[in-house]
């Protein structure tokens, strides 16, 4: 039944029913699935963690655990993330010696290393940290260590695209926190920003309404500000720049009350943007000026958001070469896959073509919308590692217990289930990426007749004049194999890529899923005379042959000869099958 359940839920594109089921299918809510977690090489000496680490711990597990994480995330702090790593491999070493309390502080510490892992972007690696954070602290009945941990989670899985699943792990944070009594400001603030990113601006606006509340309740200004900067942010984009600017002014009171002049640089981004939207050049090149006389006094670098901003102003002022150098320190010193690149090559792309530069500017207008694609790409990829991360934990945890491989019948009811979310996310992933793609599929070239002889040659004595000579059905499917072996080899040497590539992007070849892992079991079966069908798809080997030489244009002629000479050979042997069949009937 619940099969059948979850089964019309995909169909249906219900995927909140899908978000609530989301702890049974990741089974999460069992610790064993996450030993062995911590780390993936080997963990320090625990005796030397705390004679060189903790060289003044009063003897106590527990403390020195909680001292080296105070310490591990004073390192994170500073960006010392290779000592945050040294320090929680040690924590690491250390907590299975904390007798009863230990799996609160296993929690902490994987709690920890998925902040760590976020930091990288590794996404679907801090995701499953923070899932078996979740399970420790729900095992240790720590309800604010398991609200914690599945904020964390939610916040990453908005971050992968992975609305649903956010939106349940943050109602569950959020449903904790308020039975203890806790602050709920920062998860209210998260839920806001899922449904931001589902377009549903009117819920989260309310959301953002709470959290305001409940960090004023508290008396967190910071945390005050913060949300009042996302609420102007989705008004803007509303089209309501007065009330944008009110609410950004309260921001900016508010973080010089507290005496945060980073978060208050910040605020000048969108006092810059709410200025411009309104038309109002000159209060904009005000809040500019503002910006960069904060920066300079206190030694703050520009965060690229305001760069971008500041790079308009100065568009708008006519400083165009300005615009242009600022732009291109902003480009120079961001971050591998920062979301604002794309933002920054549009603006050059404005800039360029304001000084008349349309060649160059439709070059960096084409390299921003690769940029997107790529983003959107990774974006799928992360969604399908985290599929993966999880499946594979699933598949671990059932070793360990001494449960025969997920074969047939034999499957578990979890791990049957994540291997049906797995092929599902799979599906979608390929879909939406194809549709995606800028570049369009080449058109395939008409299959050519077979090539007719100027004379037939006699047929012999025995056979009746007109009847085409016997094909030979064993040569024929030798030709199929034979092609297909060549079409795959010319692709993996002109691209580097796998078959599985060539089957998704030829749309030729099915993609499926066999043990948590992509197979193009179709496209193998022909890789093979004993394997071949017994009707064979021919014209699908033929067109991949043509897929493969429109795609690499770079092929060398000896290939592209071998290609051509095996597409002949089975469209021939094609033409006199269906002779054959002719005469026959």
């Amino acid at each position: 039944m619940l099969y059948r359940t979850l089964w019309r839920s995909i169909v249906k594109g219900d995927w909140v029913l899908l978000a609530l089921a989301w702890p049974v299918l990741a089974g999460a809510a069992d610790p064993s699935a996450c030993s062995g977690l911590s780390t993936n090489r080997m963990l320090p000496d625990a005796r030397l963690c705390r004679s060189r680490l903790l060289p003044a711990a009063s003897g106590a597990p527990a403390e020195g655990v909680a001292a080296l994480l105070a310490s591990a995330g004073e390192a994170m702090q500073g960006a010392r993330d290779a000592d945050a790593e040294r320090l929680l491999d040690c924590a690491d070493a250390v907590v299975d010696d904390a007798g009863s309390g230990a799996e609160v502080l296993r929690a902490a510490v994987s709690r920890q290393r998925g902040v760590l892992d976020y930091r990288r972007e590794r996404l679907p690696q801090a995701m499953r940290r923070f899932e078996c954070a979740a399970a420790w602290s729900r095992a240790a009945n720590d309800a604010e260590g398991t609200a914690r941990a599945l904020n964390n989670l939610g916040s990453a899985q908005r971050r992968i695209g992975d609305f649903r699943g956010a939106l349940g792990s943050l109602t569950e944070s959020l449903a904790l926190r308020r039975a203890q009594g806790g602050a709920t400001s920062a998860v209210l603030n998260n839920i806001a920003d899922v449904y931001r990113a589902l377009g549903e601006s009117e819920t989260a606006l309310g959301y953002y309404q709470q959290a305001l509340q409940a960090s004023r309740a508290t008396g967190d200004g910071v945390e005050a500000a913060h949300v009042l900067e996302s609420m102007a942010e989705v008004t803007l984009d509303a089209g309501h720049p007065v009330q944008a600017a009110a609410w950004l002014r309260q921001a900016l009171q508010e973080y010089q009350q507290a005496g945060n002049r980073v978060y208050a640089l910040r605020v000048h981004d969108g006092l810059i943007r709410v200025a411009l939207a309104q038309g109002d050049v000159g209060a904009a090149r005000g809040w500019q000026e503002a910006a960069l006389a904060l920066a300079h006094s206190w030694s703050l670098p520009l965060p690229a958001t305001l760069q971008l901003q500041v790079a308009r102003v100065q568009r708008a002022d006519g400083r165009l070469a300005q615009a242009r150098m600022q732009l291109e320190s902003a480009l120079a010193a961001l971050a591998d896959r920062d979301p604002v690149e794309v933002d920054l090559l549009r603006e050059l792309a404005a800039v360029q073509g304001a000084s008349g530069e349309v060649t160059a500017a439709n070059a960096t207008l084409e390299r921003a919308n690769e940029r997107a694609l790529a983003q959107a790409r990774a974006q799928h990829d992360q969604r399908l590692d985290w599929m993966r991360v999880r499946f594979e934990a699933e598949e671990e945890r059932r070793l360990q217990a001494g449960a025969p491989p997920s074969q047939g019948r034999a499957v578990g009811p979890v791990a049957a289930l994540l291997a049906m979310m797995l092929a599902v996310m799979v599906a979608f992933a390929l879909r939406r990426r194809r549709r995606a793609s800028t570049c369009p599929t080449p058109v395939e070239p008409p299959l050519p007749a077979a090539p007719r002889p100027a004379a037939a040659p006699p047929p012999p004595p025995e056979a009746p004049v007109g009847v085409p000579r016997q094909a030979d059905p064993q040569a024929f499917r030798s030709e199929l194999v034979a092609l297909m072996l060549a079409s795959v080899e010319a692709w993996e040497r002109c691209t580097g890529s796998s078959r599985l590539e060539l089957a998704e992007r030829s749309r030729l070849w099915r993609v499926n899923v066999d043990d948590g892992r992509l197979r193009a079991r179709a496209l193998e079966r022909y890789l093979s005379v004993a394997r071949l069908p017994r009707q064979p798809r021919w014209r699908s080997v033929v067109r991949t042959a043509y897929y493969v030489l429109a795609q690499c244009p770079a092929l060398d002629a000896a290939s592209r000869q071998q290609l051509q000479a095996g597409v002949d050979g089975v469209l021939a042997h094609a033409h006199s099958t269906a002779l054959q069949a002719e005469a026959d009937a």
